[in-house]
C-alpha cells in the first residue's frame, strides 16, 4: 500500500510524543523507532486503523504498512 491510498480522513502523526501515545494505545510501543510517520483512522472516539511509513517525509508513492489492527 502507498501513502496516496490511505483514506483522506486519516490523521498524520509525526510528533514523537503523539506517535508514542498512539502506539501505546494500540499496544505497539515496540514500533516507535521503526516508523517516524504514522497515519491513524479514528471513528467514534476509537482508533480503527494505523499505518506506518518508514520515511519522515511521506511522499505519495512511499510505501506504508498496516500497524493496527
Amino acid at each position: 500500500m502507498k501513502v496516496k491510498e490511505i483514506p483522506e480522513e486519516a490523521v498524520l502523526v509525526q510528533d514523537s510524543q503523539d506517535r508514542l501515545a498512539l502506539l501505546e494505545a494500540v499496544g505497539k510501543r515496540e514500533l516507535m523507532d521503526e516508523y517516524p510517520t504514522l497515519f491513524a483512522l479514528v471513528g467514534d472516539g476509537e482508533i480503527l486503523r494505523v499505518w506506518g511509513c518508514r520515511s519522515f517525509v511521506p511522499y505519495l508513492k512511499a510505501p506504508v504498512e498496516e500497524v493496527y489492527p
